[in-house]
């Protein structure tokens, strides 16, 4: 019995020293994967450094104290390898292969607790590169795909006015004239001027439809919204005084057509202008104006007979 016990003994130690030497061989491995991934780090191939540190961590996970020394290591190492790994793929323009490096940046972060700003620069880049694809698809006039693009941006960002407005110059390029609006009122919202000067166009293409269809009340609501939102704007300004004059807002029409003269007093239309003018100030009942505008009218063989009838059997003017 006794020599029973002797050699169970033996066996058991014989047992520890072998895993203890194993173990050791493993430290021995994690080592040298970790000292090559900082060789490659030095070398600034980030690529196979995260490599060769992701296999000492799997080696090294396991162990005792100095192995979770290893595993620490290289995993304060871990996340800025992919970051700076993102970035150099993004300068090489490989936009999705960074996007993928960004992530892994920002996923390992959290995971092992990063301290600094990783994940923010990371998160930061990939909207920058989301933005760029953007915009090259809404160059490229592929709309519907920068649109997709553009709302990965907002998932992020989505107090961005600027890339609301580029939303609603692609959803305007499609003729989705509802869309386009939503997204130019949000990117107002948010501060972009662009997208009110975007905005008074769209409202001033509907107006000058309503114009040509006769809609003058049409016309008369969507040059105010316009005018709301460009106040310099002539085509603005001409379309209230068009509808106004239409409508029989004389006082309101006098105002806007003759700030549109005076501003393009050689307009190919300013007889048009100055047409309606007369008839307005007439309305107004001041037939001095009215006389003033109507003679200007003598030299054109549209508005000739009529000026003349007005100013010789109406008027009167002298």
């Amino acid at each position: 019995m006794r020599r029973t016990k002797i050699f169970l003994l033996s066996g058991l130690c014989a047992l520890f020293f072998a895993t203890a030497a194993n173990a050791q061989e493993l430290i021995n491995q994690a080592t040298e994967f970790f000292n090559k991934g900082v060789e490659a780090v030095r070398a600034n191939d980030w690529a196979t450094a995260i490599n060769q540190l992701n296999q000492a961590i799997d080696i090294a996970k396991d162990l005792d104290e100095e192995g979770q020394d290893i595993v620490a290591d290289a995993q304060g190492l871990i996340p800025n390898l992919h970051l700076r790994l993102g970035q150099e793929l993004a300068q090489a323009a490989k936009t999705e292969e960074a996007i993928v490096q960004l992530n892994k940046a920002v996923d390992t972060a959290l995971e092992y607790d990063d301290p600094g700003a990783t994940a923010k620069n990371a998160k930061d880049l990939i909207d920058q590169l989301n933005l760029r694809t953007a915009t090259s698809l809404l160059n490229d006039r592929k709309y519907e795909e920068a649109i997709a693009a553009f709302e990965k941006v907002l998932e992020a960002t989505p107090n961005n006015g600027v890339v609301h407005m580029y939303v609603g110059a692609a959803y305007a390029a499609l003729n989705k004239e509802g869309e386009a609006i939503a997204a130019y009122e949000k990117a107002i919202e948010l501060g972009s001027r662009d997208a009110a000067t975007r905005l008074a166009n769209i409202y001033l293409t509907s107006a000058q439809t309503a114009n040509r269809d006769r809609k003058w009340t049409d016309m008369y609501d969507l040059a105010h919204k316009a005018l709301v939102l460009a106040p310099e704007n002539a085509n603005a300004v001409r379309f209230v005084g068009i509808s106004a004059f239409e409508l029989k807002k004389y006082d309101e029409a006098v105002l806007a057509l003759e700030k549109t003269l005076a501003a393009n007093p050689n307009a190919s239309d300013k007889n048009g202008t100055i047409f309606r003018l007369a008839q307005a100030t007439e309305a107004q009942g001041k037939n001095s104006q009215a006389c003033g505008y109507y003679k200007q009218l003598v030299g054109d063989a549209t508005f000739k007979d009529f000026a003349e009838h007005k100013i010789k059997n109406v008027l009167r003017c002298p």
